[in-house]
């Protein structure tokens, strides 16, 4: 039913018990169960055995498979049309009963098993009549519905509601009786109707169901639904079908979740809730591990991020959500709470649209383009690199709950229990972590094994993502193989697209503002540059998605013999220099390692070599037509000239190191999370050796296409900007920059230089050059705040700030 409609998949299921014999999913221990909504029953088929038995997912939540109301009035074939039932024929636009049972039998041949979303407290609403997809006629006015047939007796009365208008959700009477939004309310306390309902239950047990989401469950009685499952059959192969009920509990209402755990599965909303509200600083994810407790019990919750109803609420997290949507649905794979739903969606753009269609309103085949994405219109956030692996993770570490919470320098990580290791940032530096993984060198999975990690005899291992558009990292005990085709974690960025390339990848409108580009299905995901200072080059890769990583040479950072109690991260200065008294920590560490002079030093050099480079961020606004796209020069007297070894594309030398165009439009697949001032802003985003620059500051210059820019100040006008130093660090003619700080630049001047990439403590020692990173920081503090809150508020999931953020400072919010 629409605004209450609510999936869910699996993860970390339990198996069935006496007080819970319908917690049993039937799927061999995998772990995972995605809603494929609104797809056809071929195309469901065909997504098990191409990819949904092969990456181990549990099962499938089909959409509705019941004969429905047609909707062509205000607006035609809505979704929601699939949750005003007519009869239980087996008859949608998803196809009928013999593509049905084809789909169940070969998911289920491959692993996969199908669960129906089954709407059985109503059927269609009384303004409806007419006939329904399978060619039954109904008349909701009086409500007659032959083909099931149900007729106006079989429905709740007015007196049994006892009001009328809208429900009162205090009063558990009008909830369970009244009809909601109008749609007819089913007398189930009737034996009658109990039979009809189990009749189509039973129906589709038959046909290899394995279980089922009941839709708008806590507008049923408890008491009705027990009696219904008593006479429901076994599963063929034994065992009672799986139960799982949409019941939305805000602990405000009269009808409580735990009416219904000895049924099945219950869904928990204000996990949902929570997430939305955490995921912005990953460190606030705490505070749903901590609300655990006082949410519906592990082994009785059904969770998700977003479902067909939140995804087209405001304010909710779904797929237009890019990064934040993605951290959310990985955290929750990775994660030990209740049994996870995945949504897979269409493209929309109102509430009510329906899926991808053909001229007469037949649902589009879902096309999968040769880089495994879905084409048609269709999303499938199942099919990202992300989830499908995940989901793996998901199922090697049941039973396992999560220890060795860590996040500093914005990257989480956990383990569960010995088994796993997971880690997610929003920049993500590398970072040195407790992974309770035996000594060894593991295979990444959410590279496909693409790179690997070493870890060491105490557990610690060098965490950095494989890519940065994918910033997670999972690694699983079993997971040792060798790295495919020898590929190590510093050639990773080495087998890209060149430079030119990037032209792909930017305004592809010479009006973008009317947001109107498209992605060209076949077009890769990164491309390679190169980026150096004076003395030191280093590979970057750069994606559409704006983001780009420093290619650390592996034999520079070994992870071997790096004991937890020689070194901590605060051994090094928060600018990213290494501390005065590094070379000291063996006589200063409270702690006897037993480390000789070189084990010593080899963990020196690791820190050193990690914290020197810090994320820095350069934006240029600067609205270009189609083709003039947008490069950077800089270093220190480099402005005026690309950096050595950028390589060449079709021939010719790179212009420079390439920016992505960007908006802060999250509906707009040019969304960078970064930009919060509007179109056209170019986005640069590289790790950066701030021991190279002049006392933490370089020069940066733009090009459009070969050509400088031409907004550029006159040398005679000093560009000071609202948030430069003063005096400037050096003369220049062009733009000043920040190393570790997102710099803004709009016009003749630098606007903005006020956000920290990494957070640092307020009140430390200043360099040797005298510069402390907190000077010079006047009038900018204020304009950008909270760089990952699109709300901009400071609540920050209602903790205070010493529980909530670890690493922020005062005057600089982390990116």
């Amino acid at each position: 039913m629409y605004l209450w409609l609510f999936f869910l998949a699996s993860v970390g299921f339990c198996a069935s018990s006496p007080s819970n014999p319908y917690g049993d999913p039937h799927c061999n221990g995998r772990q995972v169960i995605v809603h494929l909504f609104e797809w056809k029953w071929t195309d469901i088929a065909a997504e098990c055995e191409r990819y949904l038995g092969p990456k181990g997912f549990c099962g499938v939540q089909i959409s509705p498979p019941n004969e429905n109301v047609i909707v062509t009035s205000d607006v035609s074939r809505p979704w929601w049309e699939r949750y005003q039932p007519v009869s239980y024929k087996l008859d949608t636009r998803s196809g009928d009963e013999s593509s049905f049972k084809d789909m169940v039998d070969r998911c289920k041949a491959v692993g996969v098993r199908i669960y129906a979303d089954v709407v059985i407290n109503h059927m269609a609403a009384f303004n409806r009549s007419g006939t329904g997809t399978g060619g039954s006629p109904f008349n909701g006015a009086i409500g007659e519905f032959p083909g099931v047939p149900f007729s106006a007796k079989h429905f709740h009365t007015f007196s049994d509601c006892g009001a009328r208008g809208d429900i009162d959700y205090q009063d558990t009477k009008q909830v369970r009786n009244c009809d909601l939004l109008g749609l007819k309310d089913l007398d189930h306390s009737q034996s009658y109707v109990q039979d009809k309902v189990a009749e189509y239950l039973n129906k589709l047990i038959d046909l290899g169901v394995a279980g089922f989401r009941v839709d708008a469950a806590k507008h049923m009685w408890p008491r009705d639904i027990a009696a219904i499952q008593r006479k429901v059959n076994d599963l063929p192969e034994g065992g009672r079908p799986f139960f799982y009920f949409e019941v939305i509990d805000w602990n405000t209402e009269a009808i409580k979740d735990d009416e219904y755990f000895h049924l099945g599965y219950v869904t928990e909303f204000r996990y949902e809730q929570m997430v939305r509200e955490a995921i912005v600083y990953l460190d606030c994810l705490k505070s749903v591990q901590d609300s655990k407790q006082s949410m519906v019990p592990s082994n009785q919750a059904l969770v998700f991020v977003d479902n067909h109803d939140t995804q087209r609420q405001s304010g909710k997290l779904s797929y237009k959500n890019g990064r934040e949507y993605q951290r959310a649905v990985a955290f929750t794979l990775a994660n030990d709470y209740g049994i996870v739903k995945i949504m897979s969606s269409y493209s929309f753009n109102s509430f009510s649209q329906g899926p991808p269609h053909e001229p007469d309103f037949s649902i589009k085949n879902v096309s999968i383009n040769s880089d495994g994405s879905c084409g048609n219109g269709w999303v499938c956030e199942h099919r990202w690199n992300m989830v499908g692996n995940l989901a793996r993770f998901r199922t090697a570490v049941r039973g396992e709950i999560v220890t060795n919470w860590d996040y500093h320098n914005t990257v989480l990580s956990f383990s569960r229990g010995d088994k796993g290791f997971f880690a997610m940032g929003l920049g993500f530096p590398p970072v040195l972590r407790n992974t309770s993984l035996p000594e060894g060198e593991y295979c990444d999975l959410i590279s496909d094994c693409a790179m690997s990690v070493k870890v060491d005899k105490n557990g610690y291992a060098l965490i950095r993502p494989a890519v940065p558009w994918e910033p997670f990292v999972a690694l699983l005990k079993d997971e040792k193989t060798p790295i495919r085709n020898e590929t190590k974690a510093a050639d990773i960025h080495k087998d890209g697209l060149e430079s030119g390339d990037i032209h792909k990848y930017l305004s592809k409108s010479d009006d973008i503002d009317n947001h109107d580009t498209k992605s060209d299905d076949n077009e890769k995901d990164s491309m390679k540059s190169e980026v150096s200072d004076k003395n030191n080059t280093k590979s970057y890769t750069a994606d559409k998605d704006d983001k780009k990583s420093e290619d650390i040479d592996k034999d520079d950072i070994k992870s071997e013999d790096i004991d937890k109690d020689a070194i901590k991260s605060e051994d090094i200065d928060k600018d990213g220099k290494k501390s005065k008294n590094s070379d000291k920590v063996k006589k200063n560490n409270e702690k006897s390692t037993g480390l000789d002079k070189e084990s010593d030093q080899t963990k020196s050099n690791i820190l050193q070599s990690v914290e020197d480079f810090r994320r820095t961020v350069i934006i240029f606004k600067q609205k270009t037509t189609y083709g003039r796209n947008i490069f950077i020069r800089g270093g220190i007297g480099q402005a005026l000239r690309s950096e050595p070894g950028q390589g060449e594309y079709n021939g010719q030398p790179a212009d420079g190191t390439p920016a992505f165009w960007s908006t802060d439009d999250p509906s707009h697949e040019g969304f960078n999370e970064l930009n919060r001032w509007g179109l056209h802003h170019w986005v640069v985003d590289i790790e950066m050796d701030c021991n190279k620059t002049e006392k933490g500051y370089f020069e940066v210059r733009a090009l459009e296409s070969g050509q400088w820019e031409t907004w550029l100040k006159p040398p005679a006008l000093p560009c000071t900007g609202n948030a430069a130093p003063d005096p400037l660090p050096f003369d220049s003619r062009f733009h000043i920059g920040r190393c570790g700080y997102l710099n803004v630049f709009e016009g003749p001047c630098l606007q903005l230089i006020s956000i920290q990439v990494e957070g640092d403590d307020d009140g430390r020692d200043k360099d040797e050059d005298g510069v402390s990173d907190n000077d010079n920081d006047e009038g900018g503090e204020n304009d950008y705040n909270n760089a990952e809150n699109e709300g901009g508020e400071n609540d920050e999931c209602g903790k205070d700030e010493d529980e909530c953020h670890d690493d922020e400072v005062s005057n600089d919010d982390v990116l």
